[in-house]
């Protein structure tokens, strides 16, 4: 603050501008900073989780779940006495029941590593390390196991492209990428040739099905599901690498097999046939996940009705079983998986665990009915973050009310949350933690701000105004300093001036120290008084006060305010001067003007030194009243503005219309008496005024009569005195009778 600035100054537009961008802009770098801290992260993903959970579970029936459970493994171990793991042959017949009811596709999701292996899914060389015994035992275990296993072969190859079986991408080669299977799956591998983003899902191996498996499927999507750090699935990737080739997950590989179109690789996703698939540049998607009611929204049949429609479908008579599988799969995607116990395939997702097929049948649904959600580039975010926040920051910086920035920060926490749920919608995936945490931080570090410069302004106040204004007024201040503005202003003001009647000769009389305790003494009680009123002491003048209402908080009964003020310096008048007889003083009584009008108010004076303080002819009225007393030997005059204004309140009476130094239009002038309902001071002033108007009507014997009573019940009442003196000039010719009601004063 330099010197001469008060720390009420408004800043200038310019400087709040740039100071509203500059908190806006760093709250963006805060909030995008702690997006990516794990805090940041795992508040992002719960709103996230919440945003998936709104998917809706319409076009579920368009995918149907079979788990093999250990119902279906009890049963035909009793049943056909064959124990699990099934050899081959068994599959043949729940391939069958999925062709007889017509599915669109099979998508198998389990991994043929072992099961049916023959010698060509042994790599070269890796029967080497065998002693001769043990090798040629080796090599007849895998021709006897490759026995039975052509019809499975031959069963999937009957479905064509609608049969899709899993494959697992591996870090590392455990023996199930060998060149025969590998060679077999790449022939069916559609072409994605073309590059992913960083951060693509990326594995150099894979665990592939046996060789004869991997004959007989139409074609191979990967399996794998990536977690995120809290071990929840989110995202999935339709798109991965498996070395340096583009492969499709096992459920973009489906919905392309159910509709019988080869998948081509596009700038923004996948097409097959007239179905187009949008995914992120890495590949990846967010999957919506519905559960109503926490159950599985997809249809669901038995491994033991597969096997027993695939048995029957050789019966002649299989129009019965072939008409309950096409009321269950025709047309539909059937999503094969095993989930036994010790061996269950579960995953944890937005909406809790579920089996890993449901998983992959929830990302064929979102295929089917484009309902996938894709993020948006980083750098989106970061826009949106960046422009909401300095735009909050522009808007604070505008104007400084509470519930100006309240509202404010409201509505753009509205946007930050209302544009991720458009997005939603819409198939996008927008950051709503990161704009939200900036508008906060903005909104907090402008509210910082704020209490720093009105606790400097408050504290600025209560030493500046603090001895002359009343508390409530500070504040009134302190919660909007703006109410006192640096340079005047016009407003309208009620004025009190008060002076001690002759104390400048009795302060002769006195020592220095005796001068200041008494002055004190009178002067606190004065500005008590004020204060209580809710008025500004403006100054004191060695004893005389000023004070003034109506500012910086508009009052509109500021006039009866100053006339209670008043009246309560006069009433505390009688104690000080019981005091001032302790040092020999007699005849200590106050003169008190007040007068209401415009005038001009604001902080005056020289780049060291302001006074908070009011100037203008109603100030100079007010305290000619002041001096006007002297002439009717009263306490307490007011103009008439004051008057009308206070009339209900209190009660006063008409002196004279008196044309003060310095004015030329007469002002009607009026004594305080005391407040409104004070029997005494209404008898005095209803005599009063009775002996006045006789006065006027220039019935001089009736007015001396009505004064002589008046004198009688209020024998120390100075405007009756001075009204008999006056009746006195008139009859001795000394002033022009009838008398006008006017009253010229040649000295303040």
């Amino acid at each position: 603050m330099t010197r001469g600035e008060s720390p009420l100054e408004e800043a200038s537009p310019g400087h709040r501008l740039k100071l509203g961008l500059g908190l806006g802009l760093l709250a963006a770098v805060l909030a995008v900073g702690f997006s990516r801290t794990g805090p940041g992260r795992a508040v992002e993903r719960g709103i996230l989780d919440g945003h998936l959970q709104r998917a809706s579970a319409e076009g579920a029936d368009g995918v149907v779940l079979c788990q093999i459970r250990d119902a279906d493994v009890d049963w035909l171990r009793t049943a056909n006495a064959i124990a699990w793991p099934w050899p081959l042959d068994v599959n043949v017949a729940l391939v069958e029941g999925v062709r007889l009811g017509g599915a669109s596709a099979l998508v198998v999701d389990i991994l043929h590593l072992d099961n049916g292996a023959g010698p060509e899914d042994v790599r070269a060389g890796s029967l080497d390390a065998l002693s001769p015994e043990d090798r040629e035992t080796r090599l007849r275990t895998l021709e006897l196991a490759q026995m039975g296993a052509d019809p499975y072969r031959d069963a999937l190859a009957a479905l064509g492209r609608r049969s899709v079986v899993a494959i697992e991408l591996a870090s590392s080669d455990d023996g199930y990428d060998s060149p025969a299977r590998r060679s077999a799956v790449v022939a069916k591998l559609p072409d994605l040739s073309g590059a992913l983003a960083t951060g693509a899902y990326a594995r150099p191996y894979a665990r592939l099905p046996v060789f004869r498996v991997s004959q007989g499927a139409g074609t191979f999507g990967f399996s794998n599901v990536d977690q995120d750090e809290d071990g929840v699935i989110r995202r999935l990737h339709a798109l991965a690498l498996w070395g340096d080739r583009v492969v499709p997950s096992l459920a973009l590989a489906g919905v392309a097999a159910a509709d019988g179109s080869e998948l081509r690789r596009e700038a923004d996703g996948v097409t097959f046939g007239g179905h187009h698939v949008r995914l992120a540049s890495d590949g990846a998607y967010h999957v919506p996940l519905a559960r109503p009611g926490g159950q599985s929204p997809f249809p669901t049949v038995t491994a033991k009705q597969l096997i027993e429609w695939g048995m029957a479908a050789s019966n002649p008579d299989h129009e019965q079983a072939e008409a309950a599988a096409r009321a269950a799969l025709e047309g539909r995607v059937l999503v094969l998986g095993v989930n036994l116990a010790g061996i269950a395939d579960e995953v944890s997702t937005a909406i809790g665990t579920m089996d890993g097929p449901e998983l992959h049948a929830h990302a064929i649904k979102g295929m089917q009915t484009g309902s996938l959600r894709i993020r948006v580039p980083f750098a989106f975010d970061i826009v949106l973050t960046v422009v909401l926040a300095l735009a909050l920051g522009l808007l604070l910086a505008w104007r400084h009310t509470l519930a100006w920035g309240v509202l404010c920060t409201l509505a753009l926490l509205v946007v930050s949350q209302a544009v991720p749920w458009w997005g939603h919608d819409h198939g996008h995936v927008i950051a709503a933690a990161m704009p939200a945490i900036a508008l906060l931080l903005t909104a907090i570090g402008h509210g910082s701000l704020t209490l720093v410069k009105r606790t400097r302004a408050n504290r600025w106040l209560k030493g500046t105004f603090g001895r002359y204004l009343a508390p409530s007024v500070i504040q009134a201040l302190g919660r909007d300093p703006s109410l006192i503005r640096l340079g005047g202003r016009r407003r309208r003001l009620t004025l009190l001036f008060s002076d001690l009647a002759g104390f400048t000769s009795m302060a002769r009389k006195l020592e220095p120290d005796q001068i200041v305790d008494l002055l004190n003494r009178y002067l606190s009680m004065h500005a008590g008084a004020v204060l209580a009123e809710g008025g500004v002491v403006d100054k004191f003048i060695g004893d005389a006060v000023m004070a003034f209402w109506g500012d910086p908080l508009e009052q509109a009964d500021q006039a009866k305010r100053a006339c209670r003020s008043a009246l309560a310096v006069l009433r505390g008048m009688p104690d000080v001067e019981a005091y001032a007889k302790r040092y020999g003083l007699e005849g200590f009584h106050a003169r008190i003007g007040i007068h209401t009008g415009p005038a001009v108010v604001g902080n005056m004076g020289s780049n060291d030194r302001q006074d908070y303080t009011c100037i203008g002819d109603t100030v100079n009225l007010a305290s000619r009243l002041e001096g006007a007393n002297k002439a009717f030997g009263t306490t307490c005059l007011l103009g008439d503005a004051t008057y009308q204004e206070a009339r209900d309140a209190i009660v006063a009476r008409h002196l004279a219309d008196v044309v003060v130094v310095g004015q030329e239009k007469p002002l009607p002038v009026y004594e305080l008496l005391g407040e409104a309902g004070d029997a005494d001071a209404q008898d005095r002033a209803t005599r009063f005024e009775e002996a006045w108007q006789l006065v006027r009507n220039d019935q001089r014997a009736n007015a001396r009569a009505v004064l002589a009573g008046l004198r009688e019940r209020h024998p120390h009442d100075a405007a009756a005195a001075w009204l008999g003196r006056l009746l006195d000039d008139l009859d001795a010719g000394r002033r022009p009778a009838p008398w006008d009601g006017t009253l010229v004063l040649d000295s303040k």
